[in-house]
């Protein structure tokens, strides 16, 4: 960790070395945790407050890597990204709440302030929102056809999500920004 506070900014902390390359990473939302999904499919927590950093935590997540993973905001909850998506308490496994049909990888999840919605963006452009009971309650896949959405480009993969969890923005190929309303 870097203290980007400074603009000489310093190493702070450097986690152990283990057999596995690290892929995707969440903090809780105190900062003492950092949640990290590595390449053979495991998730394990460090405790960022140790000097080293500890291993406090680690699942088999994963057949293959564990490409994207999230922290609620309240921290009870995380959720893991590969060819599925899982969601479940800390220190369990989760549920699958999306299967390895809908794509090749999650590149990226996050949860809404309030922990109702997760939100995926998968390597091939389509963004999902999923709610606490496993329903997709957004689902935008790219299309062929005039009007349909444009999968963004590998550059621009990604979605921007209002403090207040409202609203978030999906790019498309094309050019557009779409805005979505999450709730009222």
């Amino acid at each position: 960790m870097w203290d980007v506070r400074d603009k000489d900014a310093v190493l702070e902390r450097t986690l152990p070395d283990v057999e596995t390359t690290p892929m995707s990473f969440g903090f809780t939302a105190d900062g003492k945790e950092l949640v990290v999904g590595y390449q053979d499919g495991s998730v394990r927590w460090w405790d960022l407050t140790a000097d080293p950093p500890r291993e406090v935590r680690q699942l088999e997540s994963h057949p293959r890597d564990a490409s994207a993973v999230a922290v609620s905001p309240d921290g009870k909850e995380f959720a893991t990204g590969s060819a599925e998506v899982r969601r479940g308490k800390v220190g369990e496994k989760g549920a699958i709440v999306i299967d390895p049909e809908w794509a090749v990888r999650a590149d990226l999840l996050q949860f809404t302030p309030d922990g109702e919605l997760l939100l995926v963006m998968f390597n091939t452009g389509r963004f999902t929102a999923v709610d606490r009971s496993g329903k997709v309650v957004i689902d935008l896949r790219p299309g062929r056809e005039p009007g349909d959405y444009q999968s963004p480009t590998a550059a621009n993969r990604g979605f921007g999500l209002t403090a207040d969890g409202r609203h978030v923005t999906v790019p498309t190929g094309n050019g557009l920004v779409y805005i979505l309303r999450l709730k009222k």
